[in-house]
């Protein structure tokens, strides 16, 4: 996930992109943990799998697709990837 960091003003759209040859998810989450293939979760110490990574539940990014949502909170919202979940970043979403 690129960048790792970004700040946006609140009313914004948060956009995420998917540009690569791989499917990812674009996951928000209270914490950064797991993702939903515990072998990759057991080789790079990432932890038990966090509840928003549900497989049932989580929508896949497939190469080329896009996710976009409006920002409606100030504060600081972290996403992951759910099955490469060394993937993250923190979105800070602050007043005008």
């Amino acid at each position: 996930m690129a960048p790792g960091e970004v700040t946006l003003k609140l009313g914004d759209v948060l956009s995420a992109f998917n540009q690569g040859g791989e499917t990812h998810t674009f996951t928000e989450v209270d914490e950064f943990g797991g993702g939903f293939v515990q072998q990759i979760n057991d080789i790079g110490g990432f932890g038990p799998p966090v509840s928003e990574c549900n497989p049932q539940t989580v929508k896949l990014l497939h190469p080329g697709d896009s996710s976009h949502e409006k920002t409606d909170e100030v504060g600081v919202e972290k996403y992951q990837c759910c099955i490469h979940p060394w993937m993250r970043a923190e979105v800070r979403i602050v007043q005008h």
